[in-house]
C-alpha cells in the first residue's frame, strides 16, 4: 500500500512539473510576441516622427525675378541679382488668371535645397503677366467650382479666395468628355461685374483645366439666332435675349439668313460695339 501511494505521489509531482513547464513556455512566447509588437510600434513611431521632423526642418524662402523658360513642370527665372534659378512647379499654386510665360515677373515661395538641381516651388505670384498685357478680350477668372446649377456656376476665385456666381446661359463650355463638377479647376471668361448679386456676371466661356491647351479652348465662339443682316454686319440674339453685333473680319455672312441658328468665331471682347467675326461654324 505504501508503494502504491509513493507512485501516486510521484505522478502528481510530474503532472505539476509538466504544467509549470507548459505555463512557462506559453509565458515566454507571449512575452516575445509582445516585445516584437512593441518594437514594431516604436520603429513606426520613429519613422513618423522623423518624417515630421524632416518636413518641419525644411526652410522656406522667397525669390523675385523674371521668367526665362517655363513648361508644365519646370520654370526658370532670372532673379533681380541676375542669378538663374530653376524650380519644380508641379505642385505649386500659381496665382494668375493667365498661363505662365516668358517675360512674366513673379515672386516664388519655395523650399530651400542647395544640393538640388531644381528648387521645389510652393506658390507663384505673378506680378506682371505678358499674356494679360497682350490680352484684348473679356476678363478671365481662374478658380475651383463650388457648385453648378441648371444655368449657373459658382467658383472660388484663386486670386482672392472669394466665391462668385455666373450665368452660363450662353457660355461656350470646353469640358472634354466629362461634365463640370464641384472641385474642378476652371478658367471662366465673363461679362459684367463679378460679385453683383442682383445681376450676376455672364459667363461666355468656361474651360476645365484638362482642356487648357486644347484647340477648342484657343478660340472664342458665340451661338444664337441671326436677327439682322447688313453690309458685312450680322446681329445675333443669344438664348438669354442679349443681342451682339458682329462685323466680317474673316467670316462670310453672305450665306446667312435671318432666323438661322449660327455660331460665330470671334476675336476681342463681346463688350465692343462691333465684334470681329473671324469665322463661322
Amino acid at each position: 500500500m505504501m508503494k502504491r501511494k509513493y507512485f501516486l505521489a510521484m505522478a502528481a509531482v510530474m503532472v505539476i512539473a509538466m504544467g509549470a513547464t507548459a505555463c512557462s513556455s506559453g509565458s515566454k512566447e507571449t512575452t516575445a510576441a509582445a516585445a516584437t509588437e512593441a518594437k514594431a510600434e516604436t520603429e513606426t513611431s520613429k519613422e513618423e516622427t522623423t518624417a515630421e521632423e524632416t518636413e518641419a526642418e525644411k526652410e522656406e524662402d522667397y525669390l523675385d525675378g523674371t521668367v526665362t523658360a517655363v513648361d508644365d513642370s519646370t520654370m526658370t527665372i532670372k532673379s533681380d541679382e541676375d542669378a538663374q534659378v530653376t524650380f519644380d512647379i508641379t505642385n505649386a499654386a500659381v496665382n494668375s488668371n493667365f498661363p505662365l510665360g516668358e517675360g512674366d515677373e513673379v515672386s516664388v515661395r519655395y523650399y530651400v535645397d542647395e544640393s538640388a538641381e531644381k528648387q521645389e516651388a510652393l506658390e507663384i505670384d505673378v506680378n506682371y503677366s505678358v499674356a494679360e498685357e497682350n490680352y484684348s478680350g473679356d476678363p478671365v477668372m481662374t478658380g475651383v467650382v463650388e457648385k453648378t446649377g441648371e444655368e449657373t456656376i459658382t467658383i472660388k476665385d484663386a486670386s482672392d479666395d472669394q466665391s462668385y456666381t455666373f450665368s452660363t446661359a450662353i457660355a461656350q463650355m470646353v469640358t472634354g468628355e466629362d461634365k463640370i463638377a464641384a472641385g474642378d479647376e476652371v478658367q471662366l471668361t465673363y461679362l459684367g461685374e463679378a460679385g453683383d448679386e442682383e445681376y450676376p456676371g455672364l459667363a461666355v466661356k468656361v474651360v476645365t483645366s484638362d482642356m487648357y491647351d486644347s484647340d477648342e479652348a484657343k478660340i472664342n465662339t458665340l451661338s444664337g439666332v441671326a436677327v439682322s443682316l447688313g453690309d458685312g454686319t450680322l446681329d445675333v440674339e443669344t438664348a438669354d435675349g442679349n443681342i451682339f453685333n458682329f462685323v466680317e473680319a474673316g467670316a462670310d455672312f453672305s450665306m446667312t439668313s435671318e432666323g438661322d441658328k449660327v455660331t460665330i468665331i470671334y476675336e476681342g471682347s463681346l463688350e465692343e460695339h462691333e465684334i470681329k467675326a473671324v469665322g463661322m461654324e
